[in-house]
């Protein structure tokens, strides 16, 4: 039934100093991912910088999401006030966050942190944190080193790790978190640029039997807004086409500058697809997913949190239907692994970096001198990025037992690999068709 699962979270926003180029996206995307929350869900959003304070609700607590949705706009309205403060109080947040989820009552309860460094005042966080609920980080960067919250994240075997080395990316790990629990899965989660006038098709396979299903588009510059008319000037159009091909009367039940979502009961199976069409003067960056609620299909995952440099990256995902493994899918990972290491950015740009004064944000973030240097360095080089990613795309094996096996040798520079697999196929045993996505990230020491 609709609405079996309720889930209880508790987000966790860094605003340190050094999140200040990155505060406009992540805004749009944490107001995004709290404006997704379904009636009965249960949510208290915190933010820490010098000192953490529960921003939403007041006085502080859990509260829980009415059919009107009023409370999703009330906890967007409290992040999109946030400004940036100098150090991380990390710790004074998971306390926090205790208090709150002490009152839940969802199915399924979970903190959710979004970070780009380490804690540099008040308590350690590490002790704090219980062994549940489990823990979602967002490590937002190049040089979060995933090895700082793994004592976090070893505390719950259902708790992960994700790293988005650009604020941009920031969505498609929200949504990820978005389809955690076991009967929700995401159909996709598609990160895109909007350049020119153009428009963007994002399939949604719908499987037989979903009775819930929801579509969001999120944009990164909240100049923008939703229309459901002509795509001129600063609007953006989300059509949603259903199966047979015509355009769905249906509208968006939250739309804000930045995102549009969209409510679907008892959907026809079969491809959806959402339309996007813009005009844009400069390139935007969208995201757009769709998400089944009470589902059968679901895509799981095993992947290492660590490896050792040099270590090929092994995998394994299995699609389970009704618990039962399918076989003859198929499932393409793309991966996105470091250009260069930073200890080796460090050694190859060590002239330059002499002269570098560092930003203070970066040295107030607890990074030792030369980090802050190199990190300075690449904020205001000319010539761009220092420490890129290079995507490749490998296709998954099937096995005997009815898993699918990734094999990546590349993996000599340190840093965060980040994969995103994605599903396509359908179920002769029970004629379902559908579509998945997950990701994950392994970081290589």
């Amino acid at each position: 039934m609709p609405g079996q699962t309720t889930v209880s979270v508790v987000p966790m926003l860094d605003i340190s100093s050094s999140m200040t180029s990155a505060m406009g996206i992540v805004k749009i995307d944490a107001k995004a991912f709290v404006r997704s929350a379904r009636p009965n869900d249960q949510l208290g959003v915190i933010a820490f910088g010098d000192t953490s304070s529960v921003i939403y609700p007041n006085p502080p607590g859990l509260v829980t999401v009415s059919p009107s949705l009023n409370e999703t706009a009330l906890a967007a309205q409290a992040i999109q006030g946030l400004t940036t403060q100098n150090m991380t109080n990390m710790g004074q947040a998971m306390q926090q966050a205790n208090t709150l989820i002490a009152s839940a009552t969802g199915s399924v309860k979970a903190f959710v942190i979004l970070s780009d460094g380490y804690w540099t005042a008040g308590p350690d966080p590490t002790p704090i944190l219980g062994a549940t609920p489990p823990i979602f980080v967002a490590g937002l960067g190049s040089i979060v080193n995933q090895s700082y919250f793994q004592a976090m994240l070893n505390k719950n075997a259902n708790s992960k790790y994700y790293n988005a080395p650009n604020a941009y990316q920031m969505m498609t790990i929200f949504n990820d978190i978005r389809a955690s629990p076991p009967d929700v899965a995401a159909a996709s989660n598609a990160l895109t640029s909007y350049s020119g006038a153009d428009y963007q098709l994002v399939p949604n396979v719908i499987a037989a039997d979903t009775e819930e299903v929801q579509i969001s588009v999120v944009w990164s510059d909240p100049n923008y807004y939703y229309t459901a008319g002509d795509p001129s000037g600063y609007a953006i159009n989300v059509v949603l086409i259903d199966p047979t091909g015509h355009n769905s009367p249906v509208q968006p039940v939250v739309t804000d500058p930045g995102y549009a979502i969209f409510n679907l009961n008892n959907p026809q199976p079969g491809t959806w697809q959402t339309l996007v069409q813009y005009s844009v003067g400069s390139p935007v960056w969208g995201t757009a997913a769709g998400f089944e609620f009470d589902t059968q299909v679901n895509l799981h995952l095993e992947a290492p949190a660590t490896l050792k440099a040099g270590e090929p990256l092994l995998a394994q995902a299995r699609v389970l239907d009704e618990g039962e493994p399918v076989e003859g899918l198929s499932i393409r990972a793309h991966i996105t692994r470091p250009a260069i290491s930073v200890a080796n950015a460090l050694v190859r740009h060590a002239q330059a970096l002499k002269a570098v004064i560092p930003d203070p944000e970066f040295l107030h973030e607890g990074h030792d001198e030369a980090i802050a240097q190199l990190q300075t360095y690449e904020r205001h080089r000319p010539e761009g990025q220092i420490l890129s990613q290079i995507p490749s795309m490998r296709a998954l094996s099937p096995e005997a037992d009815g898993s699918y096996s990734l094999t990546f040798p590349d993996t000599t520079e340190a840093g965060n690999y980040n994969v995103v697999l994605h599903v396509d196929g359908s179920n002769s045993k029970t004629g379902r068709s559908f579509s998945r996505t997950r990701r994950f990230s392994t970081l290589v020491i």
